[in-house]
């Protein structure tokens, strides 16, 4: 007996999410990207090949989709007759709002983070093998930006419920997020802040992440590692509440 319908919703809403052709345009985009990246440096590290194949093309292309097709496509569900139909289902809020959440933000950038690495690998299959976890390891720091990324744009796509004024939100909210490190690391520069630098690398994190695997010696505080899984819990947690408290189809 199966009262709950929650892997029935996810698979049904992922092969909307993921449905062709844009999904599989933006799957062979990004390999495309990180096939030449990884062919033209030279790296003999797996940290520093998923860095070459990622950073900064595919991450932009990725973060673009999220923006665009992720939020405006939670916006339409619920401002359309689909959200209800699947807030009918025998499930809660909460159940309904994870399920969205992994069709529409984790599923897409597991996968459109994962094939430009089993590409680059298969480029460089020697500096894979040389540390498959740090390869592993530099892989999932990616797909933790990109989902809080994701997460954001997902609460934005949920309270404006507007396919247009999502995507155009979403994306402000992306170039004032980059907008913001890129302004830390020049006030860095010019104050000669280690701390402010630090700050800009962090809300990356990917690049934290990376610098660490590629050269074990050097310093990462704690806080660093901690900023943007933090923002994403917060973010995650905001949205879930959304859903189940606040959110009401129209």
């Amino acid at each position: 007996m199966m009262p709950r319908r929650l892997p029935a919703l996810i698979a049904l809403d992922s092969a909307e999410s993921l449905r062709a052709p844009a999904f599989d345009v933006m799957l062979l985009v990004v390999s495309g990207i990180a096939a030449a990246l990884a062919s033209i440096q030279p790296v003999s590290n797996p940290a520093a090949l998923a860095d070459a194949a990622l950073d900064p093309a595919v991450v932009f292309a990725v973060s673009l989709y999220l923006a665009m097709r992720a939020s405006s496509g939670l916006a339409a569900l619920a401002n359309s007759g689909v959200m209800q139909v699947y807030l009918s289902y025998p499930l809660s809020r909460v159940e309904v709002a994870l399920a969205l959440y992994l069709s529409r933000i984790l599923f897409p950038v597991l996968l459109l983070v994962g094939a430009p690495l089993v590409v680059a690998a298969a480029v460089a299959p020697g500096v894979v093998a040389s540390n498959i976890a740090a390869y592993v390891a530099a892989y999932l720091s990616f797909v933790v930006y990109l989902v809080f990324l994701g997460t954001l744009f997902a609460l934005i796509a949920l309270v404006t419920r507007s396919t247009g004024t999502a995507a155009v939100a979403s994306l402000a909210a992306y170039f004032l997020y980059g907008g913001v490190s890129l302004l830390l690391n020049v006030m860095a520069a010019s104050r000669g802040s280690q701390l402010l630098h630090r700050l800009a690398m962090a809300m990356s994190f990917y690049m934290v992440v990376s610098m660490k695997l590629q050269s074990p010696s050097i310093a990462v505080e704690a806080w660093q590692y901690l900023l943007v899984p933090l923002l994403l819990t917060a973010f995650l947690a905001a949205y879930i509440a959304y859903m189940k408290w606040r959110f009401e189809p129209p």
